[in-house]
């Protein structure tokens, strides 16, 4: 989900841009009735499409000075040479070991080649995401949500009981709203 809050420097309105996702089109409550024992079946049964890129190419088309690229250098970066655990994020799959060894996917990025959990100071490295990001380009809405990278995704969804389908991904857009503000201790908090 992105939220942005800018002020362009010529006048004094907010803007918020929304790009949490819509619900796929095919949702209904019955689609997760029996699904509430298992995370990973959650995870997938998401009836939510992913906003956040579309959301970040909005709000770089409206504000933005950079490219998408230069945007994502940094994480494409950390997510291809590795960052460093911490000690909140170490017990965090620590306590999760047996969920994530059940997802070949989380298993191959949280837990080392021997299924042990990695310590505080251990790197993380995210090669898959590394490289989606880097396919993106600068037209990371249409690189995302059409193509090879929204086929393969929702082939995935659907393979384990999902349901969003490459519709959904391709009609996907972000939204503008304004944002919600109240005064608070002398402030004006917007959100």
């Amino acid at each position: 989900m992105v939220f942005l809050c800018a002020e362009p420097r010529d006048h004094h309105q907010m803007f918020r841009c929304s790009g949490r996702g819509d619900e796929a089109a095919g949702s209904r409550i019955h689609h997760f009735a029996f699904r509430m024992g298992s995370l990973a079946d959650l995870r997938r049964m998401a009836a939510r499409l992913e906003g956040e890129v579309a959301g970040i190419e909005a709000a770089l088309k409206q504000f933005g000075t950079m490219k998408f690229q230069e945007v994502a250098a940094p994480a494409i970066r950390l997510a291809r040479d590795g960052f460093s655990l911490n000690e909140h994020l170490a017990r965090e799959i620590a306590m999760m070991k047996d969920r994530l060894k059940a997802d070949p996917g989380l298993a191959s990025v949280f837990l080392k080649p021997d299924g042990s959990v990695p310590k505080a100071g251990d790197l993380i490295f995210e090669k898959n995401l590394a490289a989606t990001l880097e396919k993106l380009g600068n037209k990371p809405a249409d690189n995302f949500y059409h193509g090879p990278i929204a086929d393969q995704l929702a082939k995935f969804i659907q393979a384990n009981g999902g349901i969003i389908t490459t519709e959904d991904l391709s009609s996907y857009k972000p939204l503008w709203r304004d944002p919600l503000h109240r005064a608070y201790q002398g402030y004006e908090v917007y959100v």
